[in-house]
């Protein structure tokens, strides 16, 4: 597809201030390619959701193009859902999951030439729901040992940087105790304290964690990876190695999904590192809902 205008959105404060200086950046290279470009600056999630919304249902552009890290893209993912609107991502947060799927340079200038080519492909979304809210998301929904992880280190103001989530996941380890859960898949029924289970449509979470080292994003189906039950002894093997996507672990289980139906007490459900809600809730894989611009192949 031909692009020739698009809307870039930015967040100020995404990857603590590094989405401005990359919006500069992708703003000049877009101009210089002869792409007409507005700049949307959101001063928080509503606004953000308003702004890409407009964009969208305006008709005066080609793309709607993230500046920013996995909350924005989620953000603009609330609208752009199912619309079969193209949206394109320039890199410039902390974990940048959605880019690594799709193999989107962290180059910004890099990112911002995948835009000008016009190569969009049609993706698979998820979507989480509870009886009073719902919302949609592109990489990995997370509830349990790692979700308390993020909540932690969202509430905790030092140590500063990378230190910060590693002094929460301490934290969390300490305190570790198992989650009565009933999980509901397509193929299977899990009722049992669970540590943590994770529900990927696309493979890495945290930066670059194959979680969910299966997942494919136009599949139909999400890969769950379920943690059971385990005492702080045998979490000190099965973390590290669930984390690094080895799944060969009599207290890892693998599941293929469309939807999920999940009651588990104690911990938030998190997606795209954003908090959603506390279970019980309903996670569904929609195909096609998503469409992204992605390098050439």
């Amino acid at each position: 597809m031909e692009i020739r205008s698009v809307a870039l959105l930015t967040n100020p404060i995404s990857g603590k201030g590094r989405a401005i200086k990359a919006s500069d950046i992708a703003y000049r290279r877009l101009r210089q390619q002869g792409i007409q470009v507005e700049v949307l600056t959101g001063g928080n999630e509503a606004d953000s959701q308003r702004l890409a919304k407009e964009a969208i249902n305006s008709g005066d552009f080609s793309a709607l193009v993230v500046c920013g890290g996995d909350g924005l893209i989620t953000t603009a993912l609330q609208s752009q859902a199912q619309s079969g609107f193209p949206l394109g991502i320039i890199p410039a947060g902390t974990g940048n999951d959605h880019a690594r799927q799709y193999g989107i340079p962290l180059d910004v200038e890099a990112a911002v030439d995948v835009i000008v080519q016009g190569n969009a492909i049609t993706t698979d979304l998820g979507i989480m729901r509870t009886p009073n809210a719902e919302k949609w998301f592109g990489t990995i929904a997370c509830c349990g040992w790692d979700s308390l992880v993020t909540e932690r280190t969202n509430r905790i103001s030092w140590p500063k940087g990378a230190l910060r989530y590693i002094a929460a996941g301490l934290i969390e380890f300490a305190l570790l105790r198992s989650l009565p859960a009933d999980i509901v898949l397509d193929d299977a029924e899990l009722h049992e304290p669970i540590s943590m289970i994770t529900i990927g449509n696309t493979r890495t979470y945290g930066g670059g964690k194959p979680i969910c080292k299966n997942a494919d994003p136009q599949s139909g189906n999400f890969h769950v990876t379920i943690v059971k039950s385990v005492s702080r002894r045998r979490g000190l093997y099965t973390f590290p190695t669930v984390m690094a996507g080895m799944m060969k672990n009599k207290d890892i289980e693998v599941h293929y999904a469309r939807k999920v139906t999940l009651n588990m007490s104690g911990a938030p459900l998190y997606a795209d590192g954003d908090k959603f809600a506390f279970p019980p809730a309903e996670i569904e894989c929609i195909p096609g809902a998503g469409k992204y611009l992605v390098p050439k192949c």
